[in-house]
Parts: C-alpha cells; sequence; structure tokens
C-alpha cells in the first residue's frame, strides 16, 4: 500500500532568501536577548538554581565522573544528591567549554558556554517555528512568526543566557514533533516525530502527555482513514525504540528497576513497548471496521497500561512528586511558581500563560471556517495547540512550549488585521486596530502595568526581593571561600551559589530526590535554635549561611515568628554560634558552629 502524501497548504521547499531571512531575524534576536540580559550575564545571575547545578554537573563530568553518574557529591552527604537529570544534553556546554578553555581561561569559557549555548538553541527554535509557519501559512508569516517570539516571555526566558537547563531542548523537542506530524511524508513525518519525543521524554517525563497527544493525533488519522496507519505505526515504533536507546545512552542498566516516577523508567518503557506493538498489529489490519480499529487501540493501550502500573504501582497516580515528604511538598514544592498550575499563578502570569494560544486557537477557528478543503488539518492544529495549553494551564512552566505552538497561528491572525487596518481610510481607526493587534499579542503588559499601578506596595516588595536576591549572587560570594572546606547549613536556594564559588559542602538544594536532607534543612530555619542545632550536631555542620531578605527566609520567618531563622534576623543569635566576618560576601551572613 502506497503512502498518501499529507496535503499542507504550501509544502513547497523553502528558498535561500527565505533561509537567509531566518538567519537575520535569528541575529537581530540574539542581538535584542544580549542587550536585555546584559546585567544578568555580567553579574552571572542565573535564572533558575537548576542551570547553576547544570553547569555543576558539566563541571564534574569534565573532571572525570562517570558519564552514567550524575550524584551531586557535596550535598546531602555521605551518599551525594540522587539527581534525575540525562546527560544527553550536556555534550554542548562541555565541548564549548573545552573548546573555549584554553584561550579563555575556566572561567571566561563557561561564561561563553553560558551565554551561547541558550542562544543556539533559540536558534533552532526560531528555524523550526519559520519553517512550521511557512508550510501552513505562507513565507511572510514565517518570518513574523519569529518576531512574536521576540515578544513571548515564556519562550525567552527558557531561551535567555545562562539558562542552560533542559527546559530550552525541551522546546526544540516538541517543535520537533510538531513540525514532523505535518510532513509530507507519513513514514519519515511519523519516525522523525516519535524520536524527538523519545528525546523529550528522556529529558524529562514531562513531555509524557504532549507524547500522548501526539500519538492519539496519528491514531485518529488512522481511524478516519484505514489507509493513513503509517503515522500510527512508525511514530510508536520510533517513540518505543527511540526510548530505550536513549535510556541506554544515558543510564547503567541497573537502573532499570530504581523506584523513582521522575524519569523514564522499566515501567515506561514496557508500556511504551506493548503499545508500540500493539498499535503496529492493528495497523496491518486491511480495511477494517471502525469498531475493531477502536477495540485495537483501546487492547494496546491498555497492555501498556496495566504492565506499567504493575511494574510501578507507586507511580500509577501520575505525580513524579508523589513520594514527597509532606513538610518538603508544603514549604519548597507548593511554593514553586513554575511548577503550580493557572489558578495559582497571577494575573499577569496566567494571561501570559494563555494569551498567545488563545488567539491561535481563534485564529485556526476562523481559517477552520473559511478552508473548507482542509479543515481537517486546521482541526489537527486546533488539537495539538490545545493539549499544549491544556499542560501549560497544569504546569505553569510548559507554558513555552504552548507559545511556540501557537507562534505560527497566532501571527497568521495578527498579520491579517494589521493588513486589513491598512484598507481603513480613518487614522484613528488605523492606529486603533494596529495596537489592538499589538495588544492581542502581548495582553500582559497593559495587565501588569495596571496592577503594578494599583498594588504599589507589591511591587515595592517585589523589587526589594530582587535587590535582596544579588546576595546570592555566584560573584558576590567569593569571600566564602576563605574559609577552608566545610560543611555549610545553607537555605535551599542559596545552597548551589554556595557550590558554584567554591569547595564547601551543603545539607540540601531545591531537588526532590533529596528529601530528607531538604526536611533538615526546612525543620532547622523554622524550627527552635535548639532544634537547628540538634540538626547541625547529626549532620556535622561546621557553619550556617544564609541570605536575609529573600523569599525563603521569609517563608520560615513568617512560619515561625520565634524560630531559628526569625531570630537570626532579629540579629538573635544563640550562644553555639558566633558571626563570621567575611569581606566579599554581599550581605551573606555566615556563623560557625562553636
Amino acid at each position: 500500500m502506497t503512502d498518501r502524501a499529507l496535503p499542507v497548504p504550501h509544502p513547497e521547499p523553502a528558498d535561500p532568501a527565505f533561509r537567509r531571512k531566518t538567519l537575520l531575524v535569528w541575529l537581530g534576536l540574539c542581538l535584542l536577548t544580549l542587550i536585555v540580559n546584559a546585567k544578568s550575564i555580567a553579574e552571572i545571575r542565573f535564572p533558575d538554581p537548576d542551570d547553576l547545578l547544570r553547569l555543576l554537573q558539566v563541571r564534574d563530568w569534565i573532571g572525570g565522573q562517570s558519564w552514567f553518574d550524575v550524584h551531586q557529591y557535596r550535598i546531602d552527604l555521605p551518599a551525594g544528591a540522587a539527581m534525575h537529570w540525562t546527560r544527553l544534553i550536556d555534550p554542548p556546554i562541555a565541548v564549548m567549554i573545552l573548546a573555549l578553555r584554553p584561550f579563555l581561561g575556566q572561567h571566561l569559557a563557561e561564561l561563553a558556554a553560558l551565554t551561547l549555548v541558550p542562544l543556539l538553541t533559540l536558534g533552532c527554535v526560531v528555524a523550526l517555528v519559520a519553517r512550521l509557519a511557512r508550510r501552513m501559512f505562507g513565507a511572510e508569516v514565517g518570518l513574523f512568526a519569529c518576531l512574536v517570539l521576540a515578544i513571548s516571555v515564556p519562550v525567552l526566558h527558557q531561551l535567555r543566557p545562562l539558562r542552560i537547563d533542559h527546559h530550552g531542548w525541551q522546546i526544540v523537542m516538541a517543535l520537533i514533533a510538531l513540525n514532523s506530524a505535518f510532513a509530507t511524508n507519513p513514514r519519515k513525518g511519523g519516525t522523525v516525530a516519535g524520536l524527538a519525543l523519545a528525546f523529550w521524554l528522556t529529558i524529562s517525563i514531562e513531555g509524557l502527555p504532549l507524547a500522548a497527544a501526539f500519538m492519539g493525533l496519528f491514531a485518529l488519522r488512522w481511524l478516519r482513514d484505514w489507509r493513513d496507519s503509517a503515522w500510527l505505526s512508525h511514530g510508536m515504533a520510533a517513540l518505543a525504540l527511540g526510548s530505550i536507546l536513549f535510556w541506554l545512552l544515558g543510564h547503567r542498566p541497573a537502573e532499570l528497576w530504581l523506584p523513582y516516577c521522575d524519569v523514564i523508567s522499566g515501567a515506561h518503557l514496557a508500556l511504551l513497548g506493548l503499545a508500540a506493538t500493539g498499535c503496529m498489529l492493528a495497523t496491518r489490519l486491511r480495511e477494517p471496521r471502525l469498531w475493531q480499529q477502536v477495540a485495537a487501540l483501546a487492547l494496546a493501550a491498555g497492555a501498556g497500561l496495566v504492565a506499567a502500573a504493575w511494574l510501578a504501582p507507586q507511580c500509577a497516580r501520575g505525580d513524579a512528586f508523589a513520594a514527597l515528604d509532606p513538610v518538603v511538598r508544603q514549604f519548597w514544592y507548593l511554593r514553586v511558581p513554575e511548577g503550580l498550575p493557572l489558578w495559582h499563578q497571577g494575573l499577569g502570569d496566567a494571561i501570559q500563560t494563555v494569551g498567545l494560544p488563545v488567539l491561535a486557537l481563534v485564529a485556526l477557528f476562523l481559517i477552520w471556517q473559511r478552508d473548507v478543503a482542509a479543515r481537517w488539518i486546521w482541526a489537527e492544529y486546533a488539537l495539538l495547540v490545545l493539549a499544549a495549553v491544556g499542560v501549560a494551564v497544569l504546569v505553569e512552566r510548559a507554558s513555552a512550549v504552548a507559545a511556540t505552538f501557537a507562534a505560527p497561528a497566532a501571527a497568521a491572525q495578527v498579520r491579517r488585521w494589521l493588513d486589513h487596518a491598512q484598507t481603513l481610510t480613518s487614522p484613528a481607526q488605523r492606529i486603533g486596530m494596529t495596537l489592538a493587534a499589538l495588544v492581542a499579542l502581548i495582553p500582559a503588559v497593559p495587565i501588569t502595568a495596571v496592577k503594578n499601578l494599583l498594588t504599589p506596595q507589591q511591587a515595592a516588595l517585589e523589587r526589594q526581593v530582587r535587590e535582596s536576591a544579588k546576595c546570592e549572587l555566584a560573584q558576590n560570594l567569593s569571600g566564602i571561600n576563605a574559609l577552608p572546606p566545610a560543611d555549610i547549613l545553607a537555605t535551599l536556594d542559596t545552597g548551589p551559589s554556595l557550590l558554584y564559588v567554591s569547595n564547601h559542602r551543603i545539607v540540601a538544594s531545591g531537588h526532590h530526590r533529596s528529601s530528607a536532607a531538604m526536611r533538615d534543612v526546612i525543620d532547622a530555619f523554622r524550627g527552635t535554635p535548639d532544634q537547628a542545632r540538634a540538626i547541625a550536631a547529626r549532620r556535622g555542620i561546621e557553619y550556617v549561611a544564609y541570605c536575609p531578605g529573600l523569599f525563603e527566609p521569609m517563608i520560615y520567618e513568617a512560619e515561625a515568628p520565634n524560630g531559628f531563622m526569625a531570630r537570626l534576623e532579629r540579629n538573635e543569635v544563640p550562644t553555639w554560634l558566633e558571626p563570621v566576618a567575611l569581606k566579599d560576601v554581599n550581605g551573606l551572613r555566615v556563623y560557625r558552629v562553636r
């Protein structure tokens, strides 16, 4: 049976002129990003402690730690913190550091890698968005969609300099899958989409819902016409086999059955393998009836889910953090905004999450009404945008993927509105419609501005916290090296910066597999001074350190007004501690355990 080509609206290949223009757009975005983030780069202000820990993981690998060992041995002694990150995205950072180190030295080589790797990732995102937008809406919209990315805060946050954790590569894999889902060749499209999703799952298990959405789309194509079976059979085979391959490239065989739910494990591989086998057998049916197709898909999915639930019953709830200590969940996990659902975000952030996808869905609905011949193509695109925004509603950090999915359709609609504005005879109408079109792209900006005007105290508090955060900047903590390597009880968010600038060791950072160590940090700072002393004695702590004025100390102080942290903030230092005066620590408070 000959595979049927997918009739995308603009299937012609891109011409060299379009590629050159896309390259210029990317270079312009790079320049803009460097200008906007110049201060953060100069101050080495990591967007998130995860980026800092990623660099430490690369350092350890360059320094001789095994490719298969991603423990952080200076956290949670003596065993170290078991990280759940893959090594597969470390090579670009490591290669750039090693290539530049002979010419720039270690520090500048790292800074160059921290800056250039996210910009190269941004280049991949720009190229993929431009390609998809051109094939769906034409070349002019293809370039305009790249400009839409330039004002998408969720996207630029994940692709800014120093943002070297895995989120940028998740966006790239999602876009590869989206482009492949609308390829003209079903076998190639299904295979590439499956491999991209497999790599995404290896990077982060959070890709599982959208992997299911893509495979569900391929199944719908087969249900609609049994001759379109290659999408499902090749997509599922590539997803299953790719997941096994990428798992083997990053893990030792003994890790297959570890009791964790936060990474791809043997249970997930069994689920994907059984589902793929069932789908490949089902798609071999010739001229099946609809009920036979539905039954075959249900059998394949059911077999995989039953196997996964039997092999890993602890993961059956679908919560990667189900085993987290209740206190750690309350004081850390539920206070990390990027991991929370939409209804826990501020109004500006919530609109920022859904604004662009909603505009894209409106655009796709209008196109669906006009383009009767290709309605199912636009409906499929809308389903994937809807799936992406659905995940973003549940987990805020997924909003960048939803925004990149939405950018082409949103750009097409805004471009249509702007073109219509030029046909209006009244200057006031032209200006009004142009401004309305631009506000549709960035609805959170005016809302945030109004909010800051109406709640100046909240805005002032946020500015104060940002200013206090300079305490934990890596370049402002070099004075800690005046102390010999020691075990330090530090707050969760400050600890990684101490590891970055020194050879000291810390109890815990904000990484959930060290749940018991995180509980000790939380209990020490919110408990009484005597409780903190007992924890310090049990863990052999030599120093206590924290940055005043940050959210984490504020949380402990608010929870326990007479607790250890609250007393330190009031300079009521217990007798078992003595202040240590250090230069070049920019406000960091350090105490020696007597």
